[in-house]
């Protein structure tokens, strides 16, 4: 395919209509060589899978140790519970997110991430899952896009008009 790579992700609670977007979003990408990654879980990653054809998704087999270890970085501030608490399924399921941003070698960035989660401080648990891989992607310079956020999904079809 190509190297050119995005991430696209969010909350299983993305409303329907969104859903829909994202399917949209993901064929028009798969149409412009761009390679999703995402993790495969009802709602907004399924909603992009749904959509794509080229797409690598990231499960819980298989996480190598270095996402394993870079998910630590980004626990939420506002979190009580240490990281060593959380069930080992529930750490795979947040390591599997870094991959979705880094790729499986974690040395081959995404060129943006597009996502909807709630509108919060993007630190904070409210936040979700998402937020590892919104977090991680700012890290790394790497643009991201909330659907759910009016000037971010402006930013975002401005975008798409260049691709």
């Amino acid at each position: 395919m190509t190297d050119r790579f995005y991430t696209g992700i969010g909350s299983r609670k993305t409303p329907k209509n969104i859903l829909d977007h994202m399917s949209f979003i993901a064929l028009f990408l798969d149409k412009r060589n761009y390679t999703l990654r995402s993790g495969g879980a009802p709602g907004a990653d399924q909603a992009f899978g749904g959509g794509s054809l080229h797409k690598d998704i990231y499960t819980t087999k298989d996480v190598p140790d270095w996402a394993m270890k870079m998910v630590q970085k980004y626990i939420p501030k506002d979190l009580k519970v240490p990281f060593e608490k959380f069930a080992p399924h529930t750490k795979l399921l947040l390591a599997r997110n870094m991959m979705q941003v880094l790729g499986y070698e974690g040395n081959a960035k995404s060129d943006f991430i597009v996502y909807w989660a709630p509108i919060c401080d993007i630190n904070s648990v409210e936040i979700g899952g998402t937020g590892y891989a919104v977090r991680c992607a700012i890290d790394y310079g790497i643009p991201t896009y909330n659907l759910n956020k009016s000037n971010e999904l402006k930013d975002f079809i401005s975008f798409l008009r260049t691709v």
